[in-house]
């Protein structure tokens, strides 16, 4: 018998580039952690906010130095009031 894991629905959608060019994968993967890697080859410089099974986990930054996650801001609803 095959081993399965079942994968989560991801999408990220890139801020504007400053060219006027918005963009929004949408992919499965194991997890979040999964999902960064693969989103990170098109996120260079660029903010994004990450999606998991259509629920926000918060905006990302991949920083073009040094290839690295940076948080970009509080998700939705997880700000204090």
């Amino acid at each position: 018998m095959p081993l399965y894991s079942p994968n989560n629905s991801y999408r990220l959608v890139l801020a504007d580039d400053g060219s006027g060019l918005a963009r929004t994968m949408e992919f499965e993967a194991l997890s979040a952690e999964a999902a960064l890697q693969q989103a990170r080859s098109h996120c260079s410089g660029r903010e994004a906010e990450l999606f998991e099974d259509g629920h926000s986990l918060g905006r990302v930054r991949c920083v073009a130095e040094g290839g690295y996650w940076t948080l970009a801001g509080d998700p939705p609803g997880m700000r204090p009031n």
